[in-house]
């Protein structure tokens, strides 16, 4: 038989099954945690239609709240950031690359050209063979890539937990976002 009582914060009306009676449970109108009582408290004749208790894995800390799905996931959280860093890292590297480019073989240049200049930093008789800008954006291209591939992974853990999925699937999102955003560029440069 469930156990019935009022709670001490709202006044609401409160449920709970046996096995909880006498331990602290969430309220499920005002989410305080509050102490059940070992027997209801109302008497069949005058017990209003209560709420079922929110019953929580593990026993509560007196005065602390406990609304449902309130537990964290701040893998889904890290996954969100690390995959918008990424992103960023990704974009200013290809602008500043392409700027520079620009600045260094003319704005009415042909893609074969910028491309016939990049490959001249592969040279291995050119004495500039890698400038230090060259290598600065590249560096930042690579941290952006791994800052990719850490933000996908963290993306999937984080949607394995079934709380607050939220910022994993955003993460998710930005992760594929970012291989389609590149495919994009490719087909419209061409």
């Amino acid at each position: 038989m469930a156990v019935q009582f009022e709670c001490p914060s709202c006044r609401n009306p409160i449920e709970i099954d046996d096995p909880w009676a006498g331990r602290t449970v969430a309220c499920p109108y005002c989410r305080n945690a509050v102490t059940a009582p070992a027997q209801s408290t109302y008497t069949a004749s005058d017990a209003p239609a209560p709420a079922r208790a929110v019953q929580p894995s593990k026993p509560l800390a007196e005065g602390s709240l406990a609304a449902p799905g309130a537990r964290r996931n701040p893998i889904a959280v890290w996954a969100f950031v690390i995959s918008f860093t990424s992103v960023a890292f990704l974009v200013v590297g290809a602008i500043l690359l392409e700027m520079r480019l620009l600045e260094e073989v003319g704005t009415h240049a042909s893609p074969e050209d910028i491309n016939k200049h990049i490959l001249k930093f592969a040279d291995p008789r050119n004495p500039d063979r890698w400038p230090v800008w060259f290598t600065s954006i590249m560096a930042m291209v690579f941290v952006g890539v791994l800052l990719w591939v850490a933000g996908l992974v963290c993306s999937v853990i984080g949607f394995r937990e079934p709380r607050n999925r939220g910022f994993a699937v955003a993460g998710l999102c930005l992760s594929f976002a970012l291989p389609l955003l590149i495919l994009l560029s490719t087909l419209m440069a061409r």
